[in-house]
Order: structure tokens, then C-alpha cells, then sequence
């Protein structure tokens, strides 16, 4: 996969943790050991995947409801992947405080990778709209307290 940054390993762990919880029975502990996948994680990743997976479901009814808000499309027609993808993107940018642009390249080529070309679009407004309310929301916030 091209334009591979840091964590992009970690957030693809994630990503196929999240839909294994989003379509599947399995338990979120049994997720949590990574036992499912073919290759071992090295530290880094797996505390990072295990936050992100850990921070998207222990917060899915508020990311549903932000994902709701900022896309144009009916929640039940985003396919699973996509909603993991977008959950990912808000929960990291709300709350590590990483790179927007990097977590967002990264989701994007994921979104490109697991659901196709034609997610991309989608996936890139639903954030990009997310990433400008927070940073106008942050903006907003120093003015204030300059004041």
C-alpha cells in the first residue's frame, strides 16, 4: 500500500479488529489478543491498534452520531468497512491529537484498499468536514479565551 506512515500497519490491524466486532460475534477481548492474525505485532502497534479498536467501540454510539452529522448518506447505506474507517478517523483525530492529514491519508488509502476506489470521495469529505469543524471549534475557542 502506498504512502505508508508510521502507524499505518497499526490502524490496518484496527480497521479489520473493529469489522471483526462490527459483523462478527467475536468478543472483544478475543480481538484484543490479535491471535487472528498471521503475522506478530511489534509493541508500538499493538498498543496503538489495541487503543484504537478499545476508544471506536467503548465510544461507537457518539462516533455513530458524528458520522451521522457529517455525512450526506443514510447511516444504514455506508457499508461496514467505511463506517469502521470513518469512526477510526474521528475517534484519533478527536482524541490522540496525531496529524489530521497523516491519520486521514492513511484511512484513505485503507478506505481505497478495503471497500474500493469509489470510498474514497466519500471517506475524504466525511473527515475533511470533521477535521475543519475542529479546527474552526479550536480557533474559536482561543479567540475566546483571549478575550
Amino acid at each position: 500500500m502506498k504512502g505508508r506512515h508510521k502507524n499505518s500497519h497499526a490502524r490496518e490491524v484496527a480497521l479489520q479488529g473493529l469489522y471483526q466486532a462490527e459483523i462478527g460475534s467475536t468478543p472483544v477481548a478475543e480481538i484484543l489478543r490479535f491471535k487472528w492474525l498471521n503475522e506478530s505485532l511489534e509493541p508500538e502497534e499493538k498498543t496503538l491498534a489495541s487503543e484504537l479498536i478499545s476508544g471506536v467501540l467503548d465510544h461507537a454510539a457518539a462516533l455513530d452520531q458524528v458520522l451521522s452529522a457529517f455525512s450526506n448518506i443514510d447511516f444504514t447505506q455506508i457499508s461496514s468497512i467505511v463506517r469502521c474507517i470513518i469512526k477510526m478517523g474521528i475517534y484519533e483525530m478527536r482524541v490522540t491529537g496525531r496529524d489530521p492529514a497523516i491519520v486521514m491519508d492513511d484511512l484513505l488509502n485503507l478506505a481505497r484498499r478495503y471497500d474500493g476506489e469509489q470510498a474514497v470521495p466519500f471517506v475524504n469529505g466525511v473527515l475533511d468536514r470533521y477535521r475543519k469543524e475542529m479546527q474552526e471549534a479550536a480557533v474559536k475557542r482561543m479567540t475566546q479565551d483571549e478575550s
